[in-house]
């Protein structure tokens, strides 16, 4: 990634920099025990999915059970998601969806499906920030603002580390 030898930052702040996929989904370096921070940032990453447990909630609440169930069955797309990806790689030895896009459609289609991805991307990160400033107080308030300041920043730098 070229962050040089020590780090994105100069010195790991949150974890490790991660350089294979061991030390990526442990979250530290091999015969080293997980770090506070590194902890730290995985239960900030966990409070990103109270989103999803708020919507489930709130569609059970406005629809009953078959408004939980709608919202559970959104999770069944990354079932059929996996299944398409792995049809790419085989079928057509694609590396990963903008290579396939690419070759197959064009630079068009790999800038437009760049931008919807991005836009997709932010207004999920928006989302979720969004949910939990609301634990911290009301909408636009100090505690909300400041709240979210500090776990999309927390959230980016563990991302950028690798986490």
């Amino acid at each position: 990634m070229g962050h040089g030898a020590g780090g994105l930052w100069g010195a790991p702040v949150l974890c490790p920099l991660a350089t294979s996929a061991y030390e990526f989904f442990r979250g530290a370096k091999k015969n080293q025990e997980t770090g506070f921070w590194a902890l730290t940032a995985s239960l900030v990453i966990s409070w990103l999915f109270a989103k999803s447990i708020m919507n489930a909630a709130d569609l059970g609440y406005a629809f009953g059970l078959v408004g939980g169930l709608a919202y559970a069955a959104y999770y069944l797309s990354f079932l059929l998601t996996g299944g398409i990806i792995y049809r790419l790689r085989t079928r057509f030895g694609a590396t990963s969806l903008h290579q396939f896009l690419g070759h197959h459609y064009g630079r068009s289609a790999l800038v437009v499906f760049s931008l919807l991805l991005a836009v997709r991307l932010l207004n999920e990160i928006w989302s979720n920030a969004m949910v939990i400033g609301l634990h911290f107080g009301p909408q636009g308030s100090s505690p909300y603002i400041l709240s979210i300041l500090v776990f999309t920043t927390l959230t980016l730098g563990y991302t950028l580390k690798g986490g």
